[in-house]
């Protein structure tokens, strides 16, 4: 709301006109005309509309006075020129009220986006600690499974997406990709999620899983955006591994005896065309094997200015040291191209690393 311009102010106005034009009266021509101007000015930017008209309407009379002083007889040409030379003056006083109020305004939007920043900025943060809530969930303790996880948002939320989960001797895992970065992509994920979480109790093979979440997925997804998923079955007492990939970075498979095996795509993408299908392949997965699945963030993460760490450096960093810990083995992969000091991955990074282990024997 604006305030009232206080009486005093108007006085003040007067006094400082008075002075003008007793300053005007003994210096003859030229005429301090252009200080009645400047007063005018002031006083429309400080006292707003009012006061301008008021200053105006005060340096116009003090003004006649000091022409009637200075002449005794005005004549027309002196009308015509006080009658111009006012409204100059009323033109820089409402200049000067409008500059003001546009000054204001624009004070006050920023005070507005700054509070709608403030509010924006808490969303996401809430929005990401639950996000990295809902994915880093720890599996129950079991001697036969030794794992890693590692997730990196490239921004405040992300479009990659894990989640594991050990239930009845099988271990599920499932990593996927949405295209883009951001709160689009975050959104996506959660509807992964949720349909995930539906269609993994069901019945059937994760190939049939895999179907029924793209079937479910597709009419949620915009045709700009795609995921994609590698999605697999541990049988741990079986020492098999089922697995669909559709359209995701291939999965690394390091043997015991340092073999190393791509688990690459088996169908296309999710999202896309609910009618795709998605064949199973089955693996042997058995003691001291390695599994190792992450999202293209860390084959594309910058070596150098004109350089990407890539697949087959990734390869060679499984099959050279497949032997240590699984979070050892994770932690190498992403010291080969490590996040700048202070900033932030060109893109979301996932990375699990998975070794299966003999139980230990019955006393």
């Amino acid at each position: 709301m604006k305030r009232p311009v206080p009486i005093v102010a108007y006085l003040v106005i007067a006094v400082v006109l008075a002075a003008v034009g007793a300053l005007d009266l003994g210096v003859g021509r030229p005429s301090l005309a252009p200080a009645y101007g400047l007063i005018s000015m002031l006083a429309g930017w400080f006292g707003g509309l009012g006061a301008a008209v008021i200053t105006v309407a005060l340096s116009t009379g003090m003004h006649f006075v000091v022409d009637f002083h200075d002449q005794r007889i005005l004549t027309y040409l002196d009308f015509v020129n006080q009658v111009l030379r006012t409204l100059l003056w009323m033109a820089t006083g409402l200049l000067a009220v409008y500059g003001r109020r546009l000054l204001e305004r624009s004070r006050e939007q920023r005070g507005e986006i700054l509070k709608a920043q403030e509010i924006i900025t808490a969303d996401l943060a809430l929005a990401r600690r639950v996000q990295s809530a809902l994915m880093n969930r720890s599996l129950p303790p079991d001697e036969r499974i030794e794992v890693w996880v590692y997730s990196e948002m490239a921004r405040v939320l992300g479009g990659d997406f894990h989640e594991l989960s050990l239930e009845d001797g099988h271990l599920k895992i499932c990593v996927a990709d949405v295209s883009g970065k951001g709160t689009a992509a975050s959104l996506v994920t959660a509807m992964l999620r949720a349909i995930l979480g539906e269609v993994r109790d069901r019945e059937g093979s994760v190939a049939d899983q895999m179907l029924l979440l793209n079937s479910k997925l597709c009419p949620l997804v915009t045709s700009t955006m795609f995921v994609t998923c590698f999605y697999a079955d541990w049988d741990i007492s079986a020492g098999s591994l089922s697995y669909v990939n559709a359209g995701h970075d291939p999965a690394i498979l390091r043997r015991s005896d340092g073999r190393i095996e791509e688990l690459g795509p088996t169908g296309s993408v999710l999202g896309v065309f609910p009618e795709d299908q998605f064949p199973l392949t089955v693996v042997p997965f058995a003691s001291n094997d390695l599994l190792v699945v992450f999202t293209d963030g860390l084959t594309t993460r910058r070596t150098g200015p004109q350089e990407r760490l890539g697949d087959e450096r990734v390869r060679e960093e499984i099959a050279g040291h497949g032997d240590d810990p699984c979070e050892q083995i994770g932690n190498c992969l992403l010291s080969l191209a490590p996040t700048p000091p202070g900033g932030n991955s060109e893109d979301d990074i996932v990375l699990v690393v998975l070794r299966a282990h003999a139980p230990s024997p019955e006393k």
